[in-house]
């Protein structure tokens, strides 16, 4: 079952979206744009279907950012929401699926820190 970390940064979408996609660039992750979207990637597809959790740090995996715009006392706003896959235990087994949760935890904090870091004011959705 997906994990999913749910905020509202207080800035327009475009901003926010630039933020991210620099944030996971730099983590090593590939980043594909999309409307109201954000797909990162990491790690090799044709690794994990042959090892599965023995891929190690080539692990592959596939998460999906939403970035909805909005508006709040008629400032912008930009609702993410940033699920796991759930797909990584049946790729990867129960090591699959601890590294995919270390690893959403970890960049769902570093989100929250690169948006305070740009003087955005983030909080849960």
């Amino acid at each position: 079952m997906p994990t999913i970390t749910a905020l509202i940064a207080h800035a327009p979408e475009p901003q926010v979206r630039a933020l991210l996609s620099r944030l996971f660039t730099e983590g090593g992750w590939r980043v594909t744009d999309g409307p109201g979207t954000l797909v990162v990637e990491r790690g090799s597809r044709g690794k994990t279907l042959l090892l599965g959790g023995g891929a190690g740090e080539d692990f592959y995996l596939r998460q999906t950012l939403a970035l909805e715009p909005g508006r709040h006392e008629g400032e912008p706003t930009t609702a993410i929401t940033y699920p796991t896959s759930g797909a990584a235990i049946t790729r990867g087994g129960p090591y699959g699926a601890e590294r995919e949760m270390r690893l959403h935890e970890e960049f769902s904090q570093r989100i929250v820190t690169v948006l305070r870091e740009a003087d955005v004011v983030v909080g849960l959705a």
